[in-house]
């Protein structure tokens, strides 16, 4: 069975939604040794060698099923290739350690510390913490926690978490005057298996165009390299808060998602971001989320 034929079932299959069953049943395919008593064989598989002798295509099958199909094998492939190499073979083990680290590394976060989770018992404030922290990743990120006078009758302590960095505030200070600010949300976020609602201030895409291809020719001439340095130094690059669709201007999970909560987190903003009183904001929370 070649590398080719493998890889172009593997994805015309794919585009029709059955790539694990396409996968399970080119593995499954018998050989005449194996089945001497087996009459019908179909014909495309009647002038492949069997998989049993093509560790290759095999192992090259694996790496695309892995890569670029993105769906992880399931035990009924595993005693497929146990039948077909046997228990500890070197194609056996790659199937035993897929099984083994794919589930765990699916859901996997690299920006998410989990010895600050796993087994502890967090508040909704602390997990709002860690939540800002795993989705804003600039240097020099402030994360700020504000605690609202507690309620007499119930007891409750009200509060918000904001997060915001020195780019976003520049951002927000490079805005022109009666521009449009958005309050979104609540949107979900998962740390580990706790789920975290969070809100976003935002603004539409900024006017300034960015070349994300740049043709550089290779100049010989190394006296104005001083020069062709600072201008590439002083020169303004896009930063990851502007998107295609909007400009993310801060981040806030607050322990209420509704608009009086959120008009509260904006004065609060307003400390820090004088700007913010000179806006057109808009509130679009979509309902209250305790």
């Amino acid at each position: 069975m070649s590398v080719a034929y493998i890889s172009r079932n593997l994805f015309v299959f794919h585009r029709k939604g059955a790539a694990l069953a396409c996968f399970s049943r080119m593995l499954s395919v018998p050989s005449k040794e194996q089945n001497p008593g087996l009459v019908h064989i179909n014909k495309q598989f009647e002038s492949v060698p069997p998989l049993k002798r093509n560790k290759e295509a095999f192992m090259a099958a694996i790496c695309k099923f892995l890569y670029y199909i993105a769906v992880q094998p399931d035990k009924e492939i595993h005693d497929i290739v146990v039948n077909a190499f046997g228990e500890w073979n070197f194609a056996t083990r790659k199937i035993k350690r897929m099984l083994y680290w794919m589930p765990k590394l699916k859901h996997s976060n690299k920006y998410l510390d989990r010895r600050l989770v796993e087994g502890k018992s967090l508040s909704p404030a602390e997990l709002a913490g860690i939540a800002l922290k795993m989705m804003s990743r600039d240097p020099g990120t402030t994360l700020s926690l504000t605690k609202l006078p507690t309620d007499e009758i119930s007891g409750y302590s009200p509060w918000f978490a904001t997060a915001q960095s020195l780019t976003q505030k520049n951002l927000l200070s490079w805005l022109p005057w009666n521009t449009e600010i958005f309050i979104d949300g609540p949107f979900r976020v998962y740390v580990m298996e706790h789920p975290v609602y969070y809100i976003t201030m935002t603004c539409k895409p900024l006017d300034i165009q960015y070349n994300e291809f740049k043709c550089e020719e290779f100049d010989e001439d190394f006296s104005h390299w001083f020069l062709e340095w600072k201008t590439r130094l002083n020169e303004r690059k896009q930063s990851v808060h502007e998107q295609k669709e909007e400009t993310i201007l801060a981040l806030g999970v607050l322990h209420k998602n509704n608009n009086q909560t959120a008009s509260v987190w904006l004065e609060e903003l307003q400390k820090t971001n004088p700007m913010l009183s000179k806006m057109k904001m808009r509130m679009r929370l979509d309902k209250a989320t305790t």
